[in-house]
Order: C-alpha cells, then sequence, then structure tokens
C-alpha cells in the first residue's frame, strides 16, 4: 500500500483548501530530482571540496581582489547538475521530459480528487466509511 492511498480522511479534508494546482517541472529540474544521488552527488561534493578548501587556502590578498571567492554549494550543485544533463542524449532527455509530464498530470489528478470533498455531515460519513471500508 503506498503513501497516496492511506491519506487519514480527516487531513484529506484539509486539503480541499489548496488553492494553486502543483508546478511541473522542466525537463532539468525532473532530471536533478531523479538523478541527483545517483549521478550528480558525487562530483558535485568532489567539486565543491576542492573549491572550499582553495578557497580556506586563498591568502588575504587573493581573497581581497576576488581571485578566489566563497564557494556557495547550490550555485555548484546547479552547475554541475547543467554539465549532466547536457551530456545526457536527446532521446533520454526526452524520457525525462515525458516523465516531468506524466508526474505534472498525475499531480494535477490527485490535487483536483482532493478538492472534490464532502461538503455535508451525510456525504462525510459515507465518504469515511468508505475509505475504512477501502483500507480494510
Amino acid at each position: 500500500m503506498d503513501s497516496s492511498s492511506s491519506v487519514n480522511p480527516f487531513s484529506a479534508m484539509l486539503s480541499a483548501h489548496i488553492e494553486k494546482a502543483p508546478r511541473k517541472l522542466s525537463p532539468f529540474h525532473q532530471y536533478f530530482k531523479t538523478y541527483y544521488k545517483s549521478r550528480i552527488k558525487g562530483e558535485y561534493c568532489r567539486r565543491f571540496a576542492i573549491a572550499k578548501k582553495e578557497y580556506e587556502d586563498a591568502t588575504e590578498e587573493e581573497l581581497q581582489s576576488g581571485a578566489v571567492e566563497k564557494p556557495v554549494a547550490v550555485t555548484y550543485r546547479t552547475a554541475v547538475g547543467k554539465e549532466f544533463w547536457q551530456l545526457e542524449t536527446e532521446e533520454f532527455r526526452a524520457e525525462v521530459a515525458q516523465i516531468a509530464e506524466d508526474a505534472h498530470a498525475k499531480g494535477v489528478e490527485e490535487w483536483e480528487a482532493a478538492k472534490n470533498v464532502p461538503k455535508t455531515a451525510q456525504e462525510f460519513h459515507q465518504y469515511v466509511v468508505l475509505w475504512y471500508i477501502k483500507h480494510i
């Protein structure tokens, strides 16, 4: 049983007040979300550690002249992710774009379903009974 099917009916009622539809990730952001741990993280950690070491070892003159700048983690992660994204084939990028599209469609479907909640006490009772029976 996945977590989306075991939602508490009371918290599901509260989700009816979600105003904004889920946003669609760009293909790059979907790639980053899906493959960060398996493909990007190792190289990012290596490069960030090198940049951090260079910054720590820099002389006062290098720091003041701007020759060495303090490394920003998110900047390095994004740069490494973009490099890896550019190295992927067009077919693979199209697959990732389709995954992003499918995930967005599923999110919108779940969002719309969450907005359709019972309005009366009787409807809520039926909703809870059906939810309970479904999860036995």
